[in-house]
């Protein structure tokens, strides 16, 4: 579906990636792994079109992608920003109509938002700012599902929450994919991302150092050292 191939990014004479390849198959969880600094949120940035790429080519569905990032969206890619980035001073059923491309298609795309959150619903005319960490993390997903995309982006989305929440988020984000929406997963907290995913990339100064099958990469030695605990 997704296809990152030899993507280099620069920020002035900082490198953030170095021919970065990777590939998100239709259906599947993705995760990317590293620490901070590794260069995993200016690999979404460049394919949601939020900084331009140098060298290197990145396709949606076996066409160029575009550059622009509204046109992005519409092709189907939508990313939740790390921090959420919820409109605090709006309610919770402003910020979902932001969200939304076809305004025609509010009333369906919200409704099913309130099936899958349901304290959305019963905090629809209260101000994004006012929820609790958890919530709003629900409403920035919310808010990216509401454009109807193929392909959502997560950026640390367990970032400062409590680790009863997180579980609870992780659930919501198997729940999204079951409902048909490919995942592609940034996350510092590698054992949440891997268990949840069916792939992970690592990176690591930016650039890949290893991929894998979760399930067998959460297995490699290097990997429990660096990212996962094990002495």
């Amino acid at each position: 579906m997704l296809k990152v191939d030899c993507v280099s990014v620069n920020y002035r004479h900082v490198t953030a990636l170095q021919d970065v390849s990777i590939q998100v198959e239709e259906g599947k969880i993705v995760s990317v792994i590293g620490s901070n600094g590794a260069g995993k949120t200016s690999l979404l940035n460049a394919v949601s079109g939020a900084v331009k790429y140098q060298k290197g080519q990145i396709s949606f569905k076996g066409r160029p992608l575009m550059t622009k990032p509204h046109r992005i969206v519409q092709e189907g890619i939508v990313q939740v920003p790390e921090g959420r980035k919820i409109f605090a001073g709006l309610t919770v059923e402003e910020n979902l109509i932001i969200g939304t491309i076809n305004k025609a298609e509010f009333p369906r795309r919200s409704e099913e938002i309130y099936q899958l959150f349901p304290v959305l619903r019963e905090r629809k005319k209260q101000q994004g700012g006012t929820l609790s960490g958890g919530e709003q993390q629900m409403l920035a997903l919310g808010r990216a599902m509401m454009s109807g995309p193929q392909l959502i982006m997560l950026d640390e989305p367990s970032m400062g929450l409590a680790p009863i929440v997180v579980k609870q988020v992780f659930k919501f984000i198997k729940k999204i994919n079951e409902s048909g929406i490919t995942v592609l997963l940034i996350e510092q907290n590698a054992r949440q991302a891997m268990g949840l995913s069916d792939y992970t990339y690592v990176l690591e100064n930016g650039r890949v150092k290893m991929e894998g099958e979760s399930q067998a990469l959460m297995k490699d030695e290097g990997v429990q050292r660096a990212y996962l605990g094990v002495q």
